[in-house]
């Protein structure tokens, strides 16, 4: 199962019709950054969670980083904020 996104449409200059130019795209699951796919590409997955990661995270995760999808995390941040932790605090640890 791929997680696509719908077609973004990116003004990047003008292409051969002199017109906006349509690409696919997806989005990380660790970080929710939006990765332009181009035709033939190999993308990065995760091995925990199965899931398309971009360069940075694929390479946090050689490392030995834990697979922590972005919606993990988020909820790991609002229950830090919710029982008295400071925001700041909270973003650093889990963001």
């Amino acid at each position: 199962m791929f997680n696509w996104t719908k077609s973004l449409v990116i003004t990047y200059g003008e292409d051969q019709r002199g017109g906006q130019s349509e690409l696919d795209t997806v989005k990380c699951n660790h970080c929710g950054f939006t990765m332009i796919v181009k035709p033939y590409q190999s993308l990065d997955q995760c091995k925990g969670c199965m899931k398309f990661v971009c360069e940075l995270c694929a390479a946090k995760r050689e490392l030995g980083d834990p697979c922590r999808p972005e919606e993990q995390r988020l909820e790991e941040f609002e229950k830090a904020c919710r029982i008295g932790v400071d925001q700041i605090e909270a973003f650093r640890r889990f963001m």
